[in-house]
Formats: C-alpha cells, sequence, structure tokens
C-alpha cells in the first residue's frame, strides 16, 4: 500500500468519525431520533440505506458462496426477496407505525410510573389554562388502564385548546389586538371539535392576503406567520401551553417535585397575562 492508500484509509475514517459527531447531539434527544433519525429523511436517502446496507461485508461473502456451490440458478431468492420486501412495507408498514416498533434490537421497557405520582390534582393547570381544562370538581376525566396501573387526566376540550395555542384566541394573542381592531371573539363560549379549530386557527394565522400599506407583508396575521417560520419545524404555537404544561412545570419546581430546575430563578418569571376577548377599535373611540 502507498501513500494515496493511506490518505484514503484516513479521509474516510475521519468522514465517518466527523458525520457521528455532527449527528450525535441529534441522535441523542430520544430513542426514536437514535434508531429512526426523528423520522425526517426523505424516501431516497431510505431507499440507499437500505440498499447500502446489502453492500455489507456479509452479504457479497454468502452471495458469493451460494453461486460457487450451487450456481447461478440459485440466486433467484435475491430478485424474490426484493417483491417479498415491497409487499410486506406496504401491507405492514401502518402495523409496526401503530405498534411503535423502532429497532428490531430488543428494547427493556422502563417501569410504568406510578398513578398519580406526577399528577397531584393542584388545579396550576386550570388556572393557566383559558378555559380549556376542567377543574376537577367537574368529574370530567379519561382513564386508560395499563397492565395494573389506571391512569386518570382531565377531559381536556381539544377544540378551545387548539383555538388558544394556535392563534384563535385574542386573550393570548396581541397579533390579533394589532391586526383586527374592533374584532370580538369568546373562546369560552366555543364548543366546536379540535379538527374545527385547526381548520379556523391554521388558514386563519398563516393564511396570505393582498399586501397593503397597512399590512406591507400579506399575512393574515403577520406575528403568527413568523413565530410559524422562526419555530423551524412547520408548527406554531401563540398560547404556549401555558396551562396543560408551563403552570405544571411550575408548580413541580416550586413544590420540590422535580430534582432537576431552571437556572436564574423559577420557570414563570413574570405575573400572567391575559388580553380582552374584545379587541379595542381607536377608530371608534373604545371597545365595540
Amino acid at each position: 500500500m502507498g501513500y494515496l492508500d493511506y490518505s484514503i484509509i484516513a479521509f474516510y475514517l475521519l468522514f465517518a468519525l466527523g458525520i457521528g459527531i455532527y449527528f450525535s447531539r441529534r441522535a441523542s434527544r430520544s430513542s426514536e431520533d437514535y434508531f429512526l433519525g426523528g423520522r425526517s429523511f426523505p424516501w431516497w436517502m431510505i431507499a440507499f440505506s437500505m440498499a447500502a446496507t446489502s453492500f455489507a461485508s456479509d452479504t457479497p461473502l454468502v452471495v458469493t458462496e451460494i453461486t460457487r456451490r450451487d450456481g447461478l440458478q440459485r440466486i433467484w431468492w435475491v430478485f424474490v426477496a426484493v417483491l417479498t420486501l415491497i409487499v410486506g412495507i406496504f401491507l405492514f408498514s401502518r402495523l409496526w407505525r401503530r405498534a411503535a416498533i423502532i429497532t428490531d434490537a430488543e428494547l427493556e421497557p422502563d417501569p410504568l410510573v406510578e398513578p398519580e405520582s406526577i399528577c397531584d390534582r393542584c388545579m396550576a393547570c386550570v388556572q393557566g389554562c383559558p378555559d380549556a381544562i376542567p377543574h376537577r370538581t367537574e368529574g370530567r376525566t379519561v382513564s386508560i388502564q395499563i397492565e395494573d396501573k389506571t391512569y386518570e387526566w382531565a377531559d381536556v376540550h381539544m377544540g378551545r385548546c387548539t383555538l388558544c395555542y394556535h392563534g384563535g384566541d385574542p386573550r393570548v394573542s396581541p397579533f390579533i389586538h394589532k391586526t383586527f381592531p374592533g374584532y370580538e371573539f369568546d373562546v369560552r363560549k366555543q364548543d366546536i371539535s379540535e379538527e374545527a379549530a385547526y381548520k379556523l386557527c391554521w388558514p386563519f394565522s398563516l393564511g396570505k392576503w393582498r399586501p397593503t400599506e397597512e399590512d406591507p407583508s400579506g399575512y393574515i396575521v403577520e406575528g403568527h406567520a413568523r413565530i410559524q417560520q422562526w419555530g423551524g419545524d412547520g408548527s406554531y404555537g401563540i398560547e404556549g401551553s401555558r396551562g396543560c404544561m408551563r403552570s405544571c412545570f411550575d408548580h413541580r419546581e416550586q413544590s420540590g417535585r422535580i430534582e432537576q430546575t431552571f437556572e436564574n430563578g423559577p420557570f414563570i418569571k413574570r405575573p400572567r397575562w391575559l388580553l380582552s376577548h374584545r379587541v379595542p377599535n381607536p377608530g371608534t373611540g373604545g371597545e365595540t
């Protein structure tokens, strides 16, 4: 072997090591990121990965041995495998996804969390959420049983939750107050489904209108659209899970129920606010 051969080998090893270091942080986020790349690969990249697997060190050696021993007519099983793989993917891929299978390797399950060991029914979520989570006194809950444990949680009104989170509630969006003077919409009086709320919020928040001197961007609600663009993953949140997540995190931190706390003070550092569901109209001298 000469200098060029060693250079090629060294370049390959450094390239492989560099890829591993570059993607190590992303892969360490979760098991799904580690085994499936976060389900973010395009189809052609997955196809190249499967083809590369067939050119591993074991497969060519096996095919060579079978050909030497049985002749070329024995290679039919390679071509049949292609057809069976295609049919198998179309028939079973949905079942694999539903079963949450992410790797052929056997993974040891974590022990089940004890019921009510996380939620102490403090109702901080109800106080923080703009009227999508029912109070425990209402008795509206959902429960499931996994093995010998029963888990119960509030029966959240997902239509109102979606309206709040995705920019349909004037109380949590100063962008609506800026864009629609005189607008009035009370989420607390709505009884629509989650799907209907999505159909209302997404075009309302991300849709475009003709650019004007008042709104040169052309977006219906520019602030909502900018948040969606800055998020980077296609979704967006206006209300920011202030009840179901943020209020819960803050309570668990203050009550000492978690060991890893946030730096630089408490998780929620400023007083919570809610705007009016009636947007003032300066042109009429007050609220509508």
